[in-house]
């Protein structure tokens, strides 16, 4: 805590935080959102997320290096 309230800020870097913000926001509402949906709904959101996360742990073992970029890219498309 105490290195970011010493931290020199300029205007980017509050950007970027306030974008951060905005994504944190969206996802909670999504999920506001998903809290009313139907039991298909809910299997079907799920059954993806189980998806995306064994593909994404078979691309970390065969390349972090990859894996950690294609993270990378999501966060960017989650900013913009």
């Amino acid at each position: 805590l105490k290195g970011l309230l010493h931290q020199n800020y300029n205007k980017k870097s509050v950007e970027t935080l306030f974008q951060e913000a905005e994504n944190e926001r969206m996802q909670i509402l999504t999920l506001v959102q998903i809290g009313r949906l139907g039991k298909a709904s809910r299997f079907f959101i799920v059954s993806v997320q189980l998806s995306f996360s064994f593909l994404y742990l078979m691309l970390y073992l065969v390349s972090r290096k990859t894996a950690h970029h294609f993270a990378e890219a999501l966060e960017e498309q989650g900013i913009h």
